[in-house]
């Protein structure tokens, strides 16, 4: 699966900046969940960006996504920008309007002047679908091509909201990922559809319409707020979630201290494991952390971690968290 966010890391306070916890290998009896795209863990990254790429001229990038549809290969860019400047030889060209989310290309730089979205607020996650023809996008925003909506399906091609899939949430999206034919959603909410659904849920991938059973995990609690001096209240629930290249698993983390799926309860500080192998997604029972139980710089946060990403062999992920200095 192709992740699309990069933070600076720190796990505590004076830990090493990443944390890579090991994971037992389950049989692959779910279907993949990778997205399409480039996931190249052979090299390292040049010191050096691509020289052409584009000029974020405002704003934040928090979600890049490459889609291949059909022999077209294009970069989806999202965030909190509404301007970015053309790239070319001469230098940077004037500053063009777009807001939240754009295409270009990867081999030039070119912004894309087909693909034009209309979205009223930041996008911090896209996920495409299999073929390419289309991307979900969530984050922010409450309306998409004139659709009250935080969650939307837009043309690859165009931008245009695929208005057949209709999906609705009551809060903010922080990420999502594609499992067969369902859509994992993360975030600060309280429902989907109009079901209860604390910080978790899926919704079918063609429809929008919320699944009944599949990964109604309940997230509760605040990390730091009301249980350490001095906390500060912030908004409980999933900062990310990623799924195993085979399918079978799901690691959530955020701000929360429990986790409840249909057969019990369990105490689970800010990182949760979730067994994708039976038709209702359940915890699981026996992974547990207590890596992250506790405060760090409470004043200046509530819930400290920040990303997850699977190694491409599924046998380990990496945990990126946020702290501060430690004199």
């Amino acid at each position: 699966m192709v992740r699309g966010r990069s933070f600076m890391a720190r796990a505590l306070t004076a830990a090493a900046a990443t944390v890579a916890i090991a994971l037992p290998v389950l049989p692959a009896s779910v279907a993949s969940a990778a997205s399409p795209g480039v996931d190249d863990h052979g090299v390292v990254a040049n010191t050096v960006p691509f020289k052409f790429t584009p000029n974020f001229t405002n704003g934040a990038v928090k979600s890049v996504m490459q889609v291949t549809h059909g022999a077209t290969t294009r970069i989806f860019a999202g965030g909190s920008f509404t301007s970015v400047s053309q790239v070319t030889s001469a230098g940077a060209a004037a500053a063009k309007t777009r807001n939240y989310l754009l295409s270009f290309d990867p081999a030039t730089g070119t912004l894309d002047t087909v693909f034009l979205p209309v979205l009223n607020g930041e996008v911090d996650a896209i996920v495409p679908t299999p073929d390419g023809s289309g991307i979900y996008v969530a984050g922010r925003f409450s309306t998409a091509g004139g659709v009250t909506t935080k969650l939307a399906l837009l043309s690859t091609t165009t931008g245009a909201v695929v208005k057949t899939f209709k999906a609705s949430v009551n809060g903010a999206i922080n990420d999502l990922a594609l499992v067969g034919s369902h859509l994992l959603v993360g975030g600060n909410f309280t429902a989907i559809g109009g079901l209860v659904r604390d910080a978790l849920g899926s919704v079918n991938a063609t429809t929008g319409v919320v699944d009944a059973n599949y990964f109604a995990i309940q997230l509760t609690g605040h990390h730091a707020f009301g249980r350490f001096p001095n906390s500060i209240d912030g908004p409980v629930g999933v900062q990310s979630l990623a799924v195993s290249p085979d399918g079978t698993r799901a690691i959530v983390d955020g701000n929360f201290i429990s986790a409840a799926d249909s057969v019990a309860t369990y105490a689970r500080d800010q990182i949760v494991s979730i067994n994708l192998t039976t038709p209702t997604a359940t915890i699981d029972p026996d992974w547990n952390s207590n890596a992250y139980t506790s405060a760090c710089f409470n004043g200046a946060y509530d819930g400290y971690m920040r990303d997850i990403s699977w190694s491409p062999d599924g046998k380990y992920f990496v945990v990126t968290a946020t702290g501060g200095y430690d004199a």
